[in-house]
């Protein structure tokens, strides 16, 4: 089984729970990977050599940025290869360089 269909299987089966469990989620939710404003080959690239490409941040190119800023920095190990995998610019190379 793929990692996508991976989970997907789990956002089917938390669908099915009862709405008061903990667990359970809306019907009325978008899909994990519409969620996530990630498309499903960019999720499975961001996973290839993650600890490689993200060092303490990962996450979308919007919430590191905002990470930095709170550090005082204009950049964090990782950035480029967020960019790539939510849609935008490709990653310099397999592994960002610092």
């Amino acid at each position: 089984m793929s990692f996508v269909a991976y989970l997907e299987l789990l956002e089917w089966s938390g669908r099915q729970w009862r709405a008061d469990k903990r667990g359970a989620i809306p019907g009325n939710l978008p899909p994990v990977f519409e969620r996530l404003g990630i498309p499903e080959a960019g999720w499975m690239e961001l996973l290839r050599g993650f600890d490689g490409r993200f060092r303490r941040v990962a996450g979308s190119p919007e919430s590191m940025a905002q990470e930095a800023a709170k550090r005082g920095r204009r950049y964090l190990h990782g950035m480029p290869t967020s960019r790539a995998a939510y849609g935008g610019q490709s990653p310099r190379s397999s592994t960002d360089k610092t």
